[in-house]
């Protein structure tokens, strides 16, 4: 009997681990492979790095990075409250992530002032690498609808609504996100806590499509 129990262990062991691991890895393959399939190729993003910063240091060369892109330019409207909310959330879930950048983009003639009231309202990163507000010129503004491809997700005007921008870590721009929508806020969610190194500790939450 001692015999038999010894066989049947060592058969689990032989057998069973493996194609447990398997199935495992398999799915962890395949749920990255769909995430990828989910996304496309806009092209090379502009320079983000050298516009001017209100709040934060980017590094001269953000290759080996996720960057979002988001656009404030009325922090009053309807649509800044859906980018605030959102961007405090994914501040919270990836707060200890070292290789996702999230940046905020405010045309030259909005005051500094009303930017910082914006991210206060909302709770936002004040220090650290995670978060930062940036102020572009007048010609980054008026050609970010082709620069960042912005056109091609519907958009005629930066800023009108909530829509983000995902650069990968070779700066390809490969998704915008529309926040207003709970299950494209979820995707975007989904695609960072699979593609950035995140430590051991964390817990994040990848199935609850309402969780931002």
């Amino acid at each position: 009997m001692r015999r038999i129990f010894g066989y049947i262990v060592i058969t689990v062991m032989v057998i069973g681990f493996p194609a447990v691991s398997y199935v495992y890895l398999k799915g962890g393959y395949d749920y990255r492979k769909a995430l990828l399939d989910s996304v496309s190729d806009y092209g090379p993003s502009p320079d983000i790095a050298s516009l001017q910063s209100v709040q934060g240091s980017l590094p001269d060369s953000l290759n080996g990075n996720l960057v979002l892109v988001s656009w404030l330019t009325d922090p009053q409207s309807e649509s800044a409250q859906i980018l605030g909310r959102t961007l405090d959330s994914l501040a919270v879930q990836f707060e200890n992530s070292p290789y996702l950048y999230l940046t905020t983009i405010s045309p030259p003639d909005l005051n500094e002032a009303d930017i910082h009231a914006w991210r206060d309202e909302y709770g936002l990163p004040q220090v650290g690498d995670l978060m930062h507000l940036l102020q572009a010129d007048s010609a980054h503004m008026e050609s970010a609808l082709s620069n960042y491809t912005l056109d091609q997700a519907g958009v005629t005007q930066v800023g009108e609504h909530p829509i983000v921008t995902l650069v990968n870590a070779k700066g390809r721009i490969i998704k915008h996100y529309d926040l207003r929508e709970g299950n494209e806020t979820a995707s975007l969610v989904r695609y960072v806590a699979a593609f950035i190194p995140l430590p051991e500790e964390e817990d994040i939450i990848l199935e609850r499509d309402n969780e931002l």
